[in-house]
């Protein structure tokens, strides 16, 4: 499962630029999936977070985050 955000005009922020936004969150079916979607109604650029990354794992801090060797 997945998770998305769609806003109208995102199309006006630069690549790699963080966004603060407002909105709903709601299901809609991806590739044949039910995901969760932010369906966001503005958007405001923001200076980069200095923990800037969502991890899946609520334990985090205590995972091994290195690469798995084949």
């Amino acid at each position: 499962m997945g998770c998305g955000i769609s806003l109208p005009n995102a199309e006006e922020f630069a690549d790699d630029s963080w966004v603060e936004v407002e909105g709903t969150i709601a299901r809609q079916q991806w590739e044949g999936e039910d995901i969760i979607v932010v369906q966001a109604t503005s958007g405001t650029v923001i200076p980069q977070p200095s923990s800037p990354y969502v991890y899946p794992n609520n334990n985090f801090l205590e995972a091994d985050l290195a690469p798995e060797e084949d």
